[in-house]
């Protein structure tokens, strides 16, 4: 068992980016133990769904208090939060009087958006040590809600799961693709904000394909037949697809308030071009033109595509240089977890600075 501080309980799913952040804590010396699972696993959608839009019923009181419980049997030096906003604002306060831990969240989603909202993340602000944010703006407005050091999240990559794969002959024919996007429609409004964008990508260039499940739910055009497979994909599934592509489009969600997201680095760390809109993020990530290629309206989209398309040699040079540019710089979760946490460190010892 390790000293008290060093360990950390991980308020969150163990799966996914979580999971993989976890690895990345375990591999710097902390001892990771999980809260209880998600209070919404495994319930049928009549006891589910209610409560989900309530953000408040028995299993979500049962789930507080099971985390509280969690805490101090464990006691540990940080609570780091990823899912806020099924928690209680009582919780947060109590897990910072028994434990006397250091509190972390860790929120990658918009609080802003209908389908995150809740009143207790909103009301909970303030009782949080730190909150990672991938949105800038939202750094001034935990602030002065009355965090005590909010700052910036970056996204990263699964590492066992996002890496140059090897295809069989049997994959490269069911995923290829000359350009692919991967993602959901991003309604706002009811409008998606990716599809024209990729419908004038779509008669541009042959051979584009989009995944996504509420792709189902867009109007798209009958003379560009075979460029919507309106499903989800995950894990290795995503990694075919992606590998399988020349050319992969990043386009931020509106929705999500996004500049950059998971996609933005897991694209070129499947070693495939990333076409990405030029945001302030994606130019910190990526040098333009050598590490990855950038667009800020639909002509520049459609331009850059069918050019790297039917150029291997400027295609491949950019796709590596944006591949050793994410082992470089450490873009996996695994050395983003270590950043996040040497700044929780900082900010025990007094020399946190905001960024």
């Amino acid at each position: 068992m390790l000293s008290k501080n060093r360990r950390l309980v991980i308020v969150g799913e163990r799966s996914g980016n979580t999971a993989s952040r976890a690895v990345g804590a375990q591999m710097k010396g902390w001892e990771v133990c999980w809260s209880p699972v998600f209070w919404g696993n495994g319930l049928p959608a009549w006891r589910r769904v209610p409560q989900y839009r309530l953000r408040n019923g028995p299993d979500v009181m049962l789930y507080n208090q099971s985390i509280l419980s969690r805490a101090i049997e464990i006691r540990p030096d940080v609570v780091w939060v990823e899912e806020p906003m099924f928690l209680y604002p009582s919780t947060v306060l109590e897990l910072k009087r028994k434990t006397n831990a250091t509190l972390v969240c860790a929120y990658s989603d918009d609080p802003r958006d209908p389908a995150k909202k809740s009143q207790h993340f909103d009301r909970s602000i303030q009782l949080y040590d730190i909150i990672f944010t991938t949105k800038d703006e939202l750094i001034q407005q935990y602030s002065d809600q009355g965090c005590r050091a909010p700052t910036k999240f970056w996204k990263g990559y699964d590492p066992e799961r996002i890496f140059p794969l090897e295809l069989t002959l049997e994959e490269v024919e069911k995923y290829r693709s000359q350009v692919a996007f991967i993602g959901h429609a991003d309604f706002v409004k009811g409008h998606s904000t990716r599809l024209t964008p990729m419908e004038a990508l779509a008669r541009a260039v042959p051979g584009t394909k989009i995944w996504g499940r509420t792709w189902q739910q867009v109007k798209w055009p009958l003379d560009l037949p075979g460029v919507i497979h309106a499903y989800q994909i995950d894990g290795l599934e995503y990694t075919k697809a992606t590998c399988a592509a020349k050319i992969a489009v990043q386009i931020p969600s509106r929705l999500a308030h996004d500049t950059h997201s998971s996609r933005s680095v897991e694209i070129p760390a499947c070693k495939t071009l990333l076409l990405a809109e030029r945001t302030v993020d994606h130019q910190m990530l990526f040098e333009e033109d050598k590490e990855a290629v950038f667009f800020n309206s639909i002509p520049e989209l459609v331009d850059k595509a069918k050019f790297y398309v039917s150029h291997d040699e400027a295609r491949q040079r950019i796709t590596q240089a944006g591949y050793e540019r994410c082992l470089r710089s450490g873009y996996s979760n695994y050395e983003r977890m270590r950043q996040m946490l040497r700044i929780v460190e900082q900010y025990k010892t007094g020399k946190w600075i905001s960024t």
